[in-house]
């Protein structure tokens, strides 16, 4: 017996909490990633600027960017499906920025700290 994808109960796709939530919690988790970064990245600007300050301000940037675009579709767009995936997007996009920005700015600045 062969279940329908659009109805099965068990697949994830259609799990009520993805598709009902209000989007809030990924907006505290976003934040919460946002604090998590600023640290590397404020060392990076402020306490110790190198050759990777262009790179550390552009990433700085770039996330604040990407969260102002969640919370403007938080509160901007319809609730529902389509609304929680850009959200998750913009969520995705913050962190691989990080980690990019972060890594590039540490091969950047390694031949100077040996």
């Amino acid at each position: 017996m062969t279940r329908d994808p659009r109805t099965d109960p068990t697949r994830m796709a259609n799990q009520p909490s993805l598709t009902t939530s209000s989007g809030t919690v990924w907006i505290v988790i976003g934040a919460l990633f946002l604090l998590a970064s600023a640290y590397p990245l404020s060392a990076l600007l402020w306490f110790d600027p190198g050759e990777s300050f262009i790179v550390a301000l552009i990433t700085a940037v770039g996330m604040i960017v990407l969260y102002a675009l969640l919370l403007v579709t938080r509160f901007t767009a319809p609730a529902g499906r389509r609304r929680l995936r850009r959200m998750a997007v913009f969520f995705i996009a913050m962190a691989a920025l990080a980690v990019v920005g972060l890594l590039v700015c540490a091969a950047i600045e390694l031949p100077r700290l040996t």
